[in-house]
């Protein structure tokens, strides 16, 4: 576990390294820690964030977690905003059970001029290998005012599931539009 550890600092390190080479203010915000945890495993970290000439900015942040048991878990966020007030947030977490399972839970929100983005989900995988998978999204698009609201689920007995409602800007159901 400790080779893993040290290899994904050593990951983080180079990443931010590299990036903050290619871009000054990036170099001035970058940082990557490990310690060992309370938990009696590790901990590795790392953060940069970088502004644009324009006023728009980027940061994200990450981490990877160990246990003295052999779980291990990783989450980030990343965040952007572009010069015009266009913004978006992503974020994850997975955790890796000693037993081999896993979970994972990851979303997004986005908004700018032309809608607004919102998704949140993630999948369970047992010990056994059995897997279920959730997502919701929905996306309102700004001009009109129409929006869509889905989901879609996956385990292994009744395959993909997947829903579709859309609304107009009153907020009344509407056909969904086709490709």
């Amino acid at each position: 576990m400790k080779t893993l550890l040290n290899t994904l600092y050593f990951c983080i390190s180079v990443s931010v390294i590299a990036a903050a080479g290619t871009h000054s203010a990036l170099a001035a915000g970058a940082r990557v820690v490990q310690h060992d945890n309370p938990a009696g495993g590790q901990t590795v970290g790392g953060s940069r964030h970088a502004a644009g000439p324009n006023g728009g900015g980027a940061a994200q942040r990450g981490f990877v977690r160990s246990d003295a048991e052999g779980n291990v878990q990783k989450g980030n966020v990343r965040m952007f905003r572009t010069p015009n007030d266009g913004q978006a947030l992503r974020f994850g977490n997975t955790v890796r059970g000693s037993d081999g399972s896993v979970q994972h839970q990851s979303g997004v929100r986005a908004s700018g001029d032309k809608g607004s983005l919102q998704t949140s989900g993630g999948y369970q995988r047992d010990a056994e290998g059995n897997l279920t998978q959730n997502r919701d999204t929905t996306m309102t698009n700004a001009q009109t005012g129409n929006s869509y609201q889905g989901n879609t689920q996956y385990n292994k007995d009744s395959g993909v599931t997947h829903t579709a409602t859309c609304f107009d800007a009153s907020g009344a159901e509407i056909a969904c539009p086709t490709r």
